[in-house]
């Protein structure tokens, strides 16, 4: 994960995107912004391991009421 206080990506399963989101709103909570999806990648393999599956979520964090 990496981000700052507008924006941030967040590398998960490809079939857990829920994961993402979750990370996603916790970070953008603590500068009291929600988290907007922007984009995400398509799944591709990691590295790592050969036969995970992962993509990148991309999300704003947007100030709140503003979703």
């Amino acid at each position: 994960m990496s981000g700052d206080p507008q924006q941030v990506s967040i590398k998960h399963g490809a079939q857990q995107e829920v994961v993402g989101k979750l990370a996603a709103e916790k970070h953008c909570a603590k500068h009291k912004r929600t988290a907007k999806l922007l984009k995400i990648s398509p799944a591709g393999s990691d590295v790592s391991s050969l036969f995970f599956k992962t993509r990148t979520s991309v999300y704003a964090c947007v100030p709140s009421g503003d979703e």
